[in-house]
């Protein structure tokens, strides 16, 4: 089908361009953005008439019992296998899904020349957070062998998670022997500890029965209502019992089973090349967990590039920040082409 694009879309995005400074070929490197050189802005005419003609297919990458856990395929026409990227939504493991996928990264994405996969996970606290890395693999497994069947290069693949699907793009990362190309990080979780502190010791004593817990079911699935579960993540938050409905053990109790669930420590000097956009300002994953991974990448000499936003997380800053995404795929075009 044809997707007509907004003359403020091209201007905001600038697809065509890429950005003419130091950071270009300086991998590996933390990036200042105060020393950034200007971007400069080209937008052929051709821009203004068309937008690439692709089609969406939605597929089942594996079965969890009877439920069928999908993805989505935005794949560009023509016969040639073309470079693709993994897209893994954010929602803290208890909400989204793979249509929590922000417009003007998608079009970027399709302008750009890149087919594009979104993928479900089952969603917390019905499965645990074992079963949803396990997902998140198994999907990039799926990719691998079925791609060229979607003309999909499975030597060509990135990957991008937006908050808690960072963390689930750094296990892809990590946990994985044929590693993806590239791996971007949009306000992610990078580190499980950061929850640990406001974990009470105990159990929980809220009813399981009342609002909001009331959004639980009682066997896995991939997508819910929305509102509902994030009302049920804040909760489970503001009370400290997050970590423990998402690891489905007391994390203060089982530190072992914790430690085997922390990511940073697993990315080796194999890890694939990183860019991690992350606001100065994020109220919701701090500042300060991007920088503990950025320092991970640079100790172990990895090509990666550090983009700071002044405020916003996740869709926020792939809706209104055009620098991040201009970013974002011209990191891309370096490292997965």
């Amino acid at each position: 089908m044809t997707h007509p694009i907004g003359i403020f879309l091209l201007l905001c995005l600038s697809i065509t361009l890429r950005p003419i400074d130091a950071a270009h070929s300086a991998t590996p490197g933390d990036i200042d953005p105060a020393h950034r050189k200007p971007f400069i802005f080209t937008i052929s005419s051709h821009d203004f008439q068309s937008f690439p003609e692709f089609r969406r297919e939605t597929r089942v990458y594996k079965k969890a019992g009877k439920h069928e856990i999908l993805l989505d395929l935005y794949l560009l026409a023509g016969q040639t296998l073309r470079p693709a990227v993994v897209f893994i939504h954010g929602g803290g493991f208890i909400l989204g899904n793979r249509t929590s996928f922000p417009d003007p990264l998608r079009d970027a994405l399709l302008v750009a020349g890149y087919n594009i996969v979104s993928i479900d996970h089952r969603l917390a606290p019905e499965s645990k957070l074992i079963s949803i890395i396990q997902d998140v693999k198994d999907a990039y497994v799926w990719l691998r062998q079925n791609g060229p069947t979607y003309r999909i290069d499975p030597n060509h693949l990135g990957v991008i998670g937006c908050s808690a699907g960072g963390y689930l793009a750094i296990a892809v990362g990590a946990l994985t022997s044929a590693k993806p190309r590239t791996i971007v990080l949009v306000s992610a979780l990078t580190d499980l500890g950061y929850y640990l502190n406001a974990t009470p010791n105990g159990r929980p004593s809220f009813s399981r029965t009342t609002v909001p817990y009331n959004q639980v079911r009682p066997g896995p699935i991939s997508e819910g209502d929305e509102k509902g579960r994030l009302q049920l993540c804040q909760f489970l938050i503001d009370n400290g019992w997050f970590l423990y409905e998402v690891l489905g053990f007391h994390p203060r109790e089982e530190s072992e089973r914790l430690k085997e669930l922390m990511m940073i420590p697993k990315i080796t000097e194999h890890f694939p090349p990183t860019l991690v956009i992350h606001a100065r300002q994020d109220e919701v994953i701090p500042f300060s967990e991007a920088q503990k991974l950025v320092n991970r990448l640079a100790e172990l000499n990895i090509a990666h590039q550090f983009h700071q936003e002044e405020k916003g997380h996740n869709a926020y800053i792939l809706l209104r920040c055009p620098l991040a995404i201009t970013a974002l795929v011209g990191f891309l075009d370096r490292h997965l082409r």
